[in-house]
């Protein structure tokens, strides 16, 4: 369990990363966040902000809610699923 956390970790701020390098006039980097990955993902984001001045605002829920909203539209830069499967659906 440990390793897929660090993974997701790594991959939250690689998707991060790339935002602000995509979206640099952006106000914010809007993050849809799956709830078991709360705690980490508010640690990340932080720390991201201290370093690279770019807001991030976090909008948790369950993977498949959070996947609803994209799928309608709802404004999220990124999304972090519990599941692989959702994200897979909406590319």
């Amino acid at each position: 369990m440990k390793r897929s956390i660090q993974i997701i970790a790594i991959g939250f701020v690689i998707v991060l990363l790339d935002l602000t390098a995509t979206a640099a006039a952006a106000d914010e980097i809007r993050v849809a966040v799956a709830s078991d990955f709360t705690d980490a993902s508010r640690v990340i984001a932080g720390r991201f902000e201290q370093k690279s001045g770019q807001k991030v605002t976090l909008a948790f829920g369950s993977t498949g809610k959070l996947y609803a909203q994209i799928k309608n539209g709802a404004p999220f830069e990124a999304y972090v699923a519990a599941v692989v499967k959702r994200p897979r659906l909406l590319e």
